[in-house]
């Protein structure tokens, strides 16, 4: 059996179409370099050592496509070598579906391909690959297992795998990120940004433009956020926006908490099935504010000359207002409303099971 292990590079030129690679199994690790360069890939060695060809191809929109070619017509079963666990130890995060699974199916260049996590009499055949790419690159990269992990990258750049965590220091540019399962960490973001992963955590520790993030499963913390339109949206887990401003903020969960600390904000959408919702915002910018919860409370920390007209609809539960100068509004005894100020910020809550309360700030 054979493999190619860490160390295979690939660099890469902004091109006028820009660029995709393509990879199978193993780690991607991007980092910037200054100017152009030529472009050059290593390839999988089959068992036996003779090199797999290939040919220059283009992906969908035109990009110039690498692809590292695994002998698929002779084997269809491939081993990514993991170490077994000693005792006290854990696996890390982005192969732990190997444990439970034991292996997963994927189709490459139009044949079933599956990967085993043990080695058996699969050959084991990966690669972990280290690309530069220039300042202004526009890059594609895929793979379907394995983590990619880059340092500060400019350009337009779209990181795709099957299983695997993707971590970026930095990116100027847009920035997609699409992974089946798997944490994302990106410490700052400014452009158009995306991130979509089936089951995993997200968190976002700058956050500048706009974008969207979806997970089916996992909790998404977005910080130091200054964002036109940000859009939130979690199958199962906990959503928090901290520190900063925004424009227009919808942050949704079927189940799971959502917080929105200290972000000043024109417009927010707070929605959870089962869960708390928390706001803490002065509201001095907030036009509209609309918090909704199947079974949870909902607890607005807005500041001390807040403007805004509320209205409740609370299945069971009860609304405080604890600002001594606000004129309520009642049906019989239950309170369902309340105005303070000229009503700027015009607030609306809606409850199947929990209190609300809206309090000073302190």
């Amino acid at each position: 059996m054979s493999r190619v292990g860490p160390g295979a590079d690939a660099r890469g030129g902004p091109g006028e179409h820009g660029r995709s690679l393509r990879a199978g199994a193993g780690a991607l690790l991007p980092s910037a370099v200054p100017g152009q360069r030529r472009g050059a890939h290593r390839q999988p060695r089959r068992p036996g050592g003779d090199r797999e060809g290939s040919g220059s191809e283009h992906d969908k929109k035109g990009r110039e496509e690498w692809q590292l070619s695994y002998p698929v017509e002779k084997y269809r079963s491939y081993s990514y070598p993991v170490a077994r666990k000693r005792e006290g130890e854990e696996l890390p995060s982005f192969l732990s579906f190997l444990v439970d699974a034991g292996n997963t199916t994927t189709t490459y260049r139009g044949e079933r391909v599956k990967i085993y996590h043990h080695k058996g009499s699969a050959p084991t055949l990966y690669a972990d690959l280290r690309i530069t790419l220039p300042a202004g690159s526009n890059v594609a990269l895929r793979n379907v297992i394995g983590r990619v992990h880059g340092g500060d990258l400019e350009g337009n750049l779209a990181i795709d795998t099957g299983s695997g965590d993707v971590q970026i220091a930095s990116q100027s540019g847009q920035l997609l990120v699409d992974t089946g399962s798997g944490d994302v960490v990106i410490g700052s973001t400014r452009g158009e940004t995306k991130i979509d992963t089936g089951s995993g955590d997200v968190v976002v520790r700058r956050f500048v433009g706009n974008g969207s993030i979806d997970t089916g499963s996992g909790n998404v913390t977005v910080q130091k956020v200054s964002v036109g339109k940000l859009t939130i949206d979690t199958g199962s887990g906990d959503v928090t926006l901290r520190d900063g401003e925004a424009g227009r903020v919808i942050a949704k969960t079927g189940s799971g908490g959502v917080k929105v600390l200290s972000v000043e904000l024109e417009d927010l959408t707070a929605e959870t099935g089962s869960g708390d919702v928390t706001v803490q915002s002065s509201l001095a910018r907030t036009k509209r504010l609309t918090a909704e919860t199947g079974s949870g409370d909902v607890d607005i920390k807005a500041g001390p000359n807040a403007s805004f007209d509320i209205v409740s609809d609370q299945g069971s539960g009860d609304l405080s207002v604890r600002y001594a100068d606000a004129v309520l509004r009642k049906q019989g005894r239950k309170v369902v409303g309340a105005k303070r100020g000229d009503g700027r910020t015009a607030i609306h809550i809606e409850t199947g099971s929990g209190d609300a309360t809206i309090r000073p700030q302190g």
